[in-house]
This record gives C-alpha cells, sequence and structure tokens, in this order.
C-alpha cells in the first residue's frame, strides 16, 4: 500500500524493538502493543 502511494518505508520498528528501544526500563506494567508496528515513511 506505501509503495503505491509513492512513499518507501525508511524505518520500521517491531513490538520487541519498541519494547527494547523504550520500555526495557521500566518498572512498571507498561509495554508496547503486541500488534503495534510503527513505519517512518518518506516520498519516493
Amino acid at each position: 500500500m506505501l509503495e503505491n502511494s509513492g512513499l518507501l518505508i525508511y524505518e520500521h520498528l517491531s513490538p520487541d524493538t519498541i519494547n527494547h528501544q523504550f520500555f526495557h526500563n521500566r518498572t512498571d506494567y507498561l509495554s508496547a502493543f503486541e500488534t503495534i508496528h510503527y513505519i517512518h515513511a518518506v516520498k519516493k
């Protein structure tokens, strides 16, 4: 879908990567949703 819209994936963060980068030092119950991926897309 992104390619058909003229976009390229610049960065893709999986739930595991998100947890490691942003939640690994937390002492509470918060973590990344296991079904959410973050995509940073740029115009071609």
